[in-house]
């Protein structure tokens, strides 16, 4: 709860996404028949994905325009950042993989370390997914949001590439089930119990 508050204190925009991913995070959980203790990792894990974010300079995060080649490097490492942030609790060592490795890619040709396939953690190829519709279907000073339908037929150009297919055919049924656009229009409940 207190991290959560420090990143919407920073960064309103990234407090809002990350709260947001979390409840397309826990859609998709259970379309994949994720177990209780799973999903709650998942959803501390979603919640606090971005929390190195905190790290990023203000004008970088909020630039209106694109940023540079330097600038994007600084933003590649709130993943780092926000795993040694929360590493400081030792007893999530699941949550910390996982804000460690969302922008890995199913290709090994994501960052940090550049892993891939079943190497990456579950739950981290599941932020991945929900991480990526929400940037592709919000608004940003710079670029206007695609329709939820573009952003799934985006998700389902990279399956495999990008993303985990299994993962993305699980949130293209959640998405057609409509599962997925609900939970947008509600408020995220942290009364949940932490792992």
């Amino acid at each position: 709860m207190t991290l959560t508050r420090i990143l919407a204190a920073e960064d309103d925009y990234t407090h809002v996404h990350s709260e947001r991913v979390t409840m397309i995070s826990l859609a998709l959980a259970d379309e994949l028949s994720f177990n209780p203790c799973d999903t709650a990792t998942l959803q501390v894990s979603a919640l606090l994905h971005d929390i190195g974010k905190v790290a990023v300079p203000g004008r970088i995060l909020n630039k209106p325009g694109r940023l540079t080649e330097e600038e994007f490097g600084e933003i590649r490492k709130h993943p780092a950042a926000g795993a040694r942030f929360v590493g400081r609790l030792k007893r999530l060592p699941r949550v910390i993989e996982a804000i460690l490795y969302h922008h890995e890619r199913y290709d090994g040709l994501g960052y940090p370390d550049g892993i891939a396939g079943e190497a990456i953690p579950l739950v981290a190829r599941i932020i991945s997914v929900a991480d990526a519709f929400d940037a592709m279907i919000s608004d940003r000073p710079y670029r206007r949001g695609l329709t939820a339908t573009a952003a799934v037929d985006e998700l389902m150009h990279h399956r495999g590439t990008q993303f985990d297919t299994r993962i993305v055919e699980g949130f293209g049924r959640a998405y057609r089930a409509g599962k997925i656009l609900p939970v947008l229009n509600r408020s995220l409940s942290l009364a949940t119990p932490l792992p």
